[in-house]
């Protein structure tokens, strides 16, 4: 990997995929068939558009937008067991940070 990444990248391409959440669809359009139905992954900015039968609810589309910086080169472009490494040593990186955070109990 040759060119420096944000660690949330790492996080959603590899062991945690995207951490989606509800989208507005604003600056898209509407689609010729169907309905829109927009999510944005908080970690890295990715908006994923699905377009879906109102009659029967079948998934017609779907589309990902992603930012500037987030696709590799097919060269570069890690395995998926790189990107669960990547996604250990973040994690263990982000465990020192918090260590004396208070810990939830279940």
């Amino acid at each position: 990997m040759s060119r420096s990444r944000k660690p949330d990248f790492h996080e959603c391409r590899g062991a945690y995929r995207h951490a989606w959440f509800d989208h507005d669809g604003s600056g898209f359009g509407r689609p010729e068939f169907g309905v829109a139905f927009h999510v944005q992954c908080f970690r890295c900015g990715t908006v994923r558009r699905d377009v879906v039968s109102s009659v029967d609810g079948r998934l017609l589309s779907r589309r990902y937008y992603y930012p500037e910086g987030y696709a590799w080169a097919e060269d570069e472009r890690p395995t998926a067991a790189q990107l669960r490494l990547q996604a250990l040593k973040t994690q263990k990186r982000n465990l020192k940070e918090t260590k004396n955070m208070p810990r939830i109990e279940r």
